[in-house]
């Protein structure tokens, strides 16, 4: 198979339809069809000779990003002490000690993005925002030192 050197004047022409959908897929809201996804990965896997793997789907990457560290932690914390704590003190106290425990590790370790579009440039930037964060506009008012999204005006 021989490397294309140079373009026809017709897929030269053809280069800004496919940058623009192409852009517009990567910046797409849209929900994707969940089966048709986790087809299309396992079928990934199947062509390399690989055991599927679990797909999890969630609503945005904090979302997963907090299942990961949750089963991280689940991992990590099944020491000697958190098998105490559920097993050994069946009582309801050790049950809300190891909940606490979870809850204070998971809300120190988890970094909150929110990720803002530049409506001129189109750039996407991706800032931090603290973690006791508990919507988007809340981190969106933060950023804007305390101005609600809706009150944005939309400058030309």
């Amino acid at each position: 198979m021989s490397l294309i050197e140079k373009l026809t004047p017709e897929q030269e022409a053809l280069i800004p339809v496919y940058r623009e959908k192409w852009r517009a897929i990567a910046l797409s809201t849209e929900r994707i069809d969940r089966e048709k996804a986790a087809e299309a990965v396992k079928a990934g896997y199947i062509a390399i000779c690989k055991q599927d793997p679990e797909i999890i789907f969630c609503d945005s990457p904090y979302a997963g990003l907090k299942i990961v560290i949750q089963r991280q932690l689940k991992q990590r914390l099944n020491t000697e002490l958190y098998k105490q704590l559920l097993y050994e003190f069946s009582n309801e106290l050790s049950k809300q000690l190891a909940y606490q425990l979870n809850s204070q590790v998971i809300s120190q370790m988890l970094t909150v993005v929110l990720k803002m579009t530049c409506p001129s440039t189109g750039f996407i930037h991706a800032l931090r925002v603290p973690p006791n964060m508990n919507s988007v506009r809340e981190a969106i008012r933060w950023v804007s030192w305390g101005i609600d999204p809706e009150e944005f005006a939309v400058q030309t």
